[in-house]
């Protein structure tokens, strides 16, 4: 019994560095990731005919972030303007189906993207 009570500090420090660690790991992982991936989903965005002033505005301060290296100013752009960017990609695979230049399933995949996309930057800017 006693020499699990003596174990027991040491697994708690290994827990908490532990989790430390992965979360840490997770903040240096999503930047680039986003970072990567925003060139394919910014071009689904322009093949909207109207996209929304605020997914315009999420546009341009991804733009500015990914020139820059410095993703702190996405802080700024509301929850909403995220949820509307991937709205307005979304929309844009689909004139690329209804175009004739992707296939529906596709599509489907670059939705899935999109979503991903959005909630990895809403994981960071929550932050």
């Amino acid at each position: 019994m006693k020499t699990h009570l003596q174990r027991a500090p040491a697994c708690l420090l290994l827990l908490v560095v532990t989790a430390c660690a992965g979360a840490r790991a997770r903040d240096n992982m999503l930047w680039p990731t986003i970072r990567s991936t925003w060139p394919a989903v910014r071009s689904d965005v322009m093949e909207t005919s109207a996209p929304s002033l605020a997914a315009m505005g999420a546009a341009l301060a991804l733009d500015r972030a990914a020139e820059g290296n410095d993703w702190a100013g996405l802080r700024q752009v509301p929850v909403t303007a995220w949820v509307e960017l991937g709205a307005a990609a979304d929309a844009g695979a689909d004139f690329r189906v209804q175009s004739g230049e992707l296939a529906a399933g596709v599509a489907v995949s670059l939705r899935e993207r999109n979503n991903n996309f959005v909630d990895a930057i809403q994981a960071l800017v929550a932050r």
